[in-house]
């Protein structure tokens, strides 16, 4: 029997029995649902702490987390079958005191089992990212200089589909978009009506909300009480370069690998 995965269904019968989410049990445990879906499958060990919060929470004992009943004794391992054999033949205080050694002894193992599992996760769930150029959330940044291609690393999932990432310069567009962010940029556009753009305008470029007024673009900042907004005649002048590259589909803050 794999006990981490009988664990895991547990968690999730008890889950499921009282009509909570994954995300609901996550709120609970101050974890994340990755997490909880982790527990459930039985990729992640859930350690004693974590078993004893979870039964507070779902109003059980420690002991339905694990096997117990006839059909479920049948599959035990021959030194488990021994050990509930003797054990039955002990005083109450003595079955007491190899609980608590067994106890003791899950305690370690899931310790050690978790920080392995933390350990490799942190390689296999990190997506790289490549991020050429920077887009200012301010006054203007001189692209021109900036033709080094980074690989920067994030955890979030379902990134969508771009052509362009690029870093983000400046506080214009906080809180949504934050000095060091990365945006992902889909080139084109399309019915420009207060959507996040990346525009090149006369040798720098903006990260901006972009309105059409027909005659001109208004190029609008999210921090608009230290930033206002500016505009762009059309048709531009001939010897000044405009161009709007494509629009914002996904953001992310890069973490270290």
């Amino acid at each position: 029997m794999d006990l981490q995965k009988y664990i895991g269904n547990k968690i999730k019968f008890f889950r499921q029995q009282r009509k909570l989410t994954q995300q609901d049990l996550a709120d609970k445990l101050h974890t994340t649902k990755q997490t909880i879906s982790r527990y459930e499958q039985g990729q992640r060990n859930a350690n004693q702490d974590v078993l004893f919060e979870l039964c507070d929470i779902f109003d059980v004992s420690i002991n339905d987390f694990f096997p117990n009943n006839t059909s479920e004794k049948n599959t035990l391992s021959t030194t488990i079958q021994s050990i509930v054999d003797t054990s039955i033949q002990l005083e109450e205080k003595r079955q007491e005191n190899v609980l608590c050694y067994a106890e003791e002894q899950l305690k370690e193992q899931l310790s050690a089992n978790d920080t392995l599992k933390e350990s490799e996760q942190s390689y296999t769930v990190l997506t790289p990212v490549k991020v050429v150029e920077s887009l200012a959330a301010g006054r203007g940044y001189s692209y021109m200089e900036q033709n080094e291609t980074y690989e920067v690393y994030t955890d979030k999932e379902n990134l969508k589909g771009h052509d362009i990432a690029s870093f983000v310069t400046g506080d214009s567009m906080i809180p949504d978009y934050k000095d060091g962010d990365v945006v992902l940029i889909k080139k084109g556009y399309d019915n420009i009506q207060g959507g996040v753009y990346a525009i090149d305008y006369n040798g720098k470029s903006y990260l901006k909300k972009v309105y059409n007024e027909g005659n001109r673009f208004k190029l609008v900042s999210i921090n608009s009480e230290k930033y206002e907004p500016f505009y762009i005649d059309v048709p531009v002048d001939e010897d000044i370069y405009f161009n709007i590259i494509g629009s914002v589909v996904d953001s992310f803050t890069p973490i270290e690998k």
